[in-house]
């Protein structure tokens, strides 16, 4: 993650509508910093979350989107976010912790499975 902030030019602290899961424009994120590089302050500037890095490495990159490149972290938006964070809460509230724990403590062993023998609600990450 701190990664793709470093290479999209975004600041950390903001994060910017990336995250938002809007599609950022690799020739607006350029006027932009051209604008900014020229003295002007523009308001996206701030929405967008952008470094004052005026000229990034993919500047001249003919034919590229670099915001394309981004992979998802599976980790924290699938598992944790959608999994932990929203499934299991739901069930929770549905079932209760002892319904939840006893379907994970009564399923099978299998091979490369991690089983769950107190159940998950005591997890924590």
């Amino acid at each position: 993650y701190p990664v793709y902030l470093s290479i999209g030019n975004i600041a950390k602290e903001n994060g910017g509508k990336c995250e938002d899961g809007v599609e950022m424009d690799p020739a607006l994120i350029k006027e932009l910093l051209e604008k900014r590089k020229a003295g002007h302050h523009p308001a996206e500037f701030d929405d967008y979350g952008l470094c004052t890095v005026y000229t990034p490495f993919w500047a001249n990159l003919p034919h590229s989107d670099i915001f394309l490149a981004f992979t998802p972290d599976l980790l924290h938006q699938l598992h944790k976010g959608i999994f932990k964070d929203h499934l299991v809460k739901w069930c929770l509230d549905i079932v209760g912790e002892e319904g939840v724990d006893t379907q994970f403590k009564t399923m099978p062993d299998y091979p490369g499975l991690r089983h769950f023998k107190k159940g998950i609600s005591s997890v924590k990450q």
